[in-house]
């Protein structure tokens, strides 16, 4: 009897012991496995960034002339990321100026307020920027033009550039130029690739 309790407590312990083993490497290859998809995830999320890179476009431009002594006229619009990943603003250069006619390089100034201030906008997000217009010169013009019915030979035009980069630190830059139309009080999109390019 005792030989059979002896022997039924090694079968135990040696069954007890190929539990422990058989757990043991279904750990390691449970933990494997989900290593190897966490690769697999990141890798693809990768390659996804790398294919739908982020696009930003200048949004809704409103030009909102003040006719109040001492309140400057604005200009207000959407910076809009119509890429398929985030993107990091790190640098925003506009300026609203009189040009005629344009010139093959682009007179960028340093006058847009924040400049330094960054921002991410997320795939399908914006983020609302307003330009104080405190040229007199430039908003004579404008209403002069309006006041002798001349409303095709307006040469104002907004136009800058946005810095950013995305998740993977690649950098790009999104440029534009919009000319204002003194008749309809909107800006039409000037197809010149010295203003109007996107680089990534």
């Amino acid at each position: 009897m005792e030989c059979i309790t002896a022997i039924a407590t090694i079968v135990m312990a040696m069954a007890t012991i190929a539990m422990a083993v058989f757990t043991y490497y279904l750990w390691c290859s449970t933990e494997k496995l989900w290593k190897e998809t966490k690769n697999s995830i990141q890798l693809g999320r990768e390659e996804f960034i790398a294919a739908h890179p982020p696009k930003l476009r200048i949004h809704n431009i409103d030009f909102k002339e003040s006719c109040v002594m001492d309140t400057k006229s604005q200009i207000t619009f959407d910076i809009v990321n119509i890429g398929g990943n985030t993107a990091h603003v790190i640098e925003r250069n506009i300026t609203f100026a009189k040009l005629n006619p344009l010139p093959n390089t682009p007179p960028y100034s340093s006058n847009y307020p924040d400049l330094s201030r960054s921002i991410s906008l997320e795939r399908g997000r914006g983020s609302g920027e307003c330009l104080p217009v405190d040229d007199e010169i430039i908003m004579n013009h404008i209403r002069g033009l309006r006041m002798m019915g001349k409303v095709d030979e307006s040469d104002c035009y907004l136009f800058g550039y946005i810095d950013y980069y995305d998740d993977f630190n690649f950098s790009g830059r999104s440029a534009f130029c919009r000319r204002y139309n003194v008749k309809t009080r909107r800006f039409t999109k000037v197809e010149d690739e010295h203003y109007e390019y996107n680089s990534y």
